[in-house]
């Protein structure tokens, strides 16, 4: 069986890649702070956890997968969020 857009296996293929994605960075974070929270519990450690998310509304300049100029916009973008205490989050998704 050949593989094509116009297969049923692939409609949707996109909007499935995309919530498993979100999904698993979700839980990927959570898992951060739950280390954390052992850290502190078990070995008395001074951790914290802070996220920032990129805007919804950020497209990449550049289509493509690790482009440089599309990598370096979401490098610049983090750093001017990041360096706005607001923007942090402190607790898990």
């Amino acid at each position: 069986m050949a593989f094509s857009p116009n297969n049923f296996y692939w409609k949707g293929s996109n909007d499935r890649y995309r919530t498993a994605t979100r999904a698993s960075t979700a839980t990927a974070v959570r898992h951060l702070f739950a280390m954390a929270e052992v850290a502190r519990l078990k070995r008395k450690a001074e951790a914290e956890v802070r996220i920032v998310s990129i805007p919804g509304d950020w497209f990449p300049p550049v289509a493509g997968t690790f482009v440089k100029e599309t990598v370096n916009n979401l490098a610049d973008l983090s750093e001017k969020i990041g360096a706005d205490p607001v923007s942090w989050s402190t607790s898990p998704p």
